[in-house]
C-alpha cells in the first residue's frame, strides 16, 4: 500500500495544521488550534497516535499525530 502512493514512507498526520486545502476538512478545522510542532524534513522525532489504514487513500499512517 505505502509501496506504491507513499514511496515506502509511513504517513504521520497531524490534523489541521498548516494551510488547510483539504475540502472536507474545512469546516471541521475552522475556530481549531493544532498545537503540534510540525517537524523540518530530515528531523529525526518520535510520533505516537492510532496505526491505522486509511480506506479513503488506502495507505497505512498514525492518525492522530
Amino acid at each position: 500500500m505505502n509501496d506504491r502512493d507513499q514511496y515506502g514512507d509511513l504517513v504521520l498526520e497531524i490534523v489541521c495544521s498548516n494551510s488547510v486545502t483539504q475540502t472536507d476538512a474545512i469546516d471541521a478545522c475552522k475556530n481549531y488550534v493544532n498545537h503540534v510542532t510540525v517537524p523540518q524534513e530530515g528531523e529525526h522525532i518520535l510520533a505516537t497516535g492510532p496505526y491505522v489504514l486509511d480506506t479513503d487513500h488506502g495507505w497505512t499512517e498514525i492518525y492522530p499525530v
